[in-house]
């Protein structure tokens, strides 16, 4: 037959209040196993410098940004094949948030549109701040003017085409807000 008995001792089921870690100790193998594993990857990119001694990986750099007069003459192609006839070097005051005046010199700009662009070298890069660069690009975020800026800071690896695919980028986006 079946018997009744009470319970006295019931642990109540509870979750944890930390994790668990096993602490294995200091496994001296291990360490030298990776540190094998490291060395061997270091050794394989050594090798790969071909005998140059340019460094690791073959002396392979990052590569130089477009110089200006390229960037430009592909950039105004693609305005001018939109239609848009840009004036060159025109000298623009600009109005910062603080309102303060500042007066910067873009590389391509038409006023009656008050559409324009400029390409931001290492030259250039400490005239064009990033407080500039900002409020230009909070400008043609809302209402104008329209200016789209490239920094080379940024991006090494600009060639003609992207540059040409940012502009038209930047075209289609000012067509599909109605501004051009």
């Amino acid at each position: 037959m079946l018997e009744v008995r009470k319970v006295t001792d019931y642990l109540i089921p509870k979750y944890p209040k930390s994790s668990y870690f096993e602490y294995k100790g200091f496994r001296p193998g291990k360490l030298l196993k990776d540190g094998a594993r490291s060395l061997m990857l270091l050794a394989a990119i050594e090798a790969s410098s071909c005998g140059h001694d340019d460094g690791p990986l073959g002396g392979m750099q990052a590569p130089e940004p477009i110089d200006e007069n390229t960037a430009r003459t592909a950039i105004i192609k693609v305005f001018s094949d939109n239609g848009i006839n840009l004036n060159q070097d025109v000298s623009y005051e600009l109005t910062l948030e603080n309102n303060s005046k500042v007066t910067i010199v873009l590389d391509g700009y038409k006023s009656d549109k008050k559409i324009g662009y400029e390409y931001i070298n290492k030259d250039e890069s400490p005239s064009f701040s990033n407080e500039i660069q900002n409020k230009l690009y909070s400008d043609t975020e809302n209402s104008g003017p329209y200016i789209k800026s490239i920094n080379t800071m940024y991006d090494y690896s600009l060639d003609t085409t992207d540059l040409e695919n940012m502009i038209i980028e930047f075209i289609n986006d000012l067509k599909s807000r109605g501004i051009i």
